[in-house]
């Protein structure tokens, strides 16, 4: 019998990563390119620029939060809305 080798990840719980941007991050620097193109002229290049200093603030945010901090905080600001999971609504009335 052979012995099948197969890929394990390291980290099997990390979010995809694009450059050394995981993709949460890597959307403001999409949005911010992309309304700068809208924009025209060098709304492209001032575009990119907010959206990379804008996902570095996110991922600073990130790593001194804990967990879900953001949703959190964009729920209490009434931006975000999510219903709770199934067993919170069966434990609490």
């Amino acid at each position: 019998m052979k012995i099948e080798k197969h890929y394990v990840p390291k980290y099997i719980f990390a979010k995809p990563q694009i450059g050394w941007w995981e993709l949460d991050e890597f959307l403001f620097v999409i949005v911010g390119t992309g309304l700068g193109i809208i924009v025209g002229g060098y709304g492209t290049i001032f575009g990119g620029f907010i959206g990379i200093v804008l996902a570095k603030l996110y991922g600073m945010t990130k790593e001194t939060k804990q967990p879900g901090f953001l949703k959190h905080w964009a729920y209490s600001l009434g931006i975000y809305k999510w219903e709770p999971e199934y067993w919170i609504k069966k434990l609490v009335p």
